[in-house]
């Protein structure tokens, strides 16, 4: 998130809270917030917007500022990746990214809006290496469970 922070101009001192959950957990939130009875795969949920009239949150100068909250379901998320056939953590990072960008305050509700987005999130995964995106490699755990499995099948 700090690439997406500094290429963005923001502050990268900020709290974020991200909560991975099933899809009844983000099914139930999205009725509440947003009227849509439906499991979606990201919310976002912003501690930087006011009510009219509300002071806002006000956190010491020298503590990171809170950004907001996101949610990702792992159900949705898991479809998501089978069906773009690339891996999960591929499609947890996409989801981050749109979740943080929307409390960033961009907006997806218009078609330019979307690309825009989609645009970012492209860009930010193409300058970024991430293990979710490298081949996968078989690792020293692996190799070590295999060689306890063999000698206690002997």
């Amino acid at each position: 998130m700090t690439a997406l922070l500094r290429r963005e101009g923001r502050d990268t001192d900020v709290e974020l809270s991200v909560l991975f959950c099933d899809d009844p957990v983000i099914q139930s939130l999205n009725r509440e917030y947003r009227g849509m009875d439906q499991p979606t795969d990201v919310l976002s949920f912003s501690q930087q917007e006011t009510a009219p009239g509300e002071p806002g949150i006000r956190m010491a100068q020298d503590a990171p500022q809170p950004l907001g909250d996101v949610v990702i379901s792992l159900e949705t998320a898991e479809r998501q990746a089978v069906a773009q056939k690339h891996s999960l953590g591929h499609e947890l990072e996409w989801l981050m990214l749109h979740g943080v960008l929307h409390l960033l305050g961009y907006d997806d509700t218009t078609e330019d809006g979307l690309q825009d987005m989609i645009a970012r999130q492209t860009a930010l995964l193409q300058a970024t290496p991430s293990a979710s995106r490298q081949p996968r490699r078989r690792g020293a755990t692996q190799a070590a469970g295999d060689a306890v499995r063999r000698t206690t099948d002997d």
